[in-house]
């Protein structure tokens, strides 16, 4: 987590979640718009895109990432000064959602068996697909255990989430680091003086997903005051 103490300037850290060719996802090209506008004002400005490797939301089959070649070519365009993408689990739910009929906890309740397939399934997914990404992991909806925490870190990961799950796990999880957001960007009026790290969406089947009123409220904010931009991978 960033700390803002003896620093002259605070970092701003900008993560949407569910980038992806999901067919129902707003089309990526519109986030796209948006965030290169927030380029075009701050030049070193950073965004990290949350990815899973086959997306599916409840009752449906998954899209997997393999069969949407021109979408992942676009995504590793992208991928230079301004963008990166990290690991946002496989299905982004449970495997077997007959039983469990839940759209963003597919690595809360896993064993280690478990969550080693799940992790292994999505990097299979990225790999096959030519997707290049960094070793940065947020589960879906932050719903992460202390399991798939431990292994996660064990296999070199950086965990992001919010600070309910980083309470539940900084006593269980050694040599964890893991990264808490402080700004839903749909709601601007919990900010503090300090880091500012920044959690949204890239489709509208959310309430914060990437638009012109969430770039809105970004620019306020950088309006406001300096800041350091950094990639989530960059912070210590």
């Amino acid at each position: 987590m960033g700390e803002s103490n003896n620093k002259m300037t605070d970092i701003f850290s900008l993560s949407l979640d569910d980038a992806c060719p999901h067919p129902k996802c707003t089309p990526f090209s519109e986030v796209i718009f948006w965030c290169d506008k927030l380029i075009e004002r701050w030049p070193n400005i950073k965004i990290d895109f949350f990815t899973s490797g086959a997306f599916a939301r409840l009752n449906e089959e998954p899209y997997f990432l393999t069969q949407y070649p021109e979408w992942i070519q676009k995504a590793n365009e992208l991928q230079d000064k301004n963008y990166r993408f990290n690991c946002h689990s496989y299905y982004h739910r449970r495997l077997n959602t007959k039983y469990d009929n839940s759209n963003n906890n597919e690595v809360e309740k896993t064993n280690e068996r478990e969550t080693k397939i799940i992790i292994n399934y999505m990097l299979d997914e990225f790999n096959n697909a030519g997707l290049k990404y960094n070793k940065v992991f947020r589960a879906p909806g932050f719903h992460i255990g202390v399991t798939a925490a431990k292994v996660l870190t064990e296999m070199g990961f950086k965990i992001s989430g919010d600070q309910r799950y980083y309470d539940l796990l900084k006593n269980k999880v050694k040599e964890m680091h893991y990264m808490v957001y402080n700004w839903d960007i749909n709601d601007e009026y919990k900010l503090t003086e300090g880091d500012v790290f920044a959690a949204g969406h890239t489709s509208s089947w959310t309430t914060n997903y990437f638009c012109q009123k969430t770039y809105n409220r970004v620019v306020r904010l950088l309006e406001s005051r300096p800041f350091e931009f950094k990639f989530l991978d960059e912070i210590t």
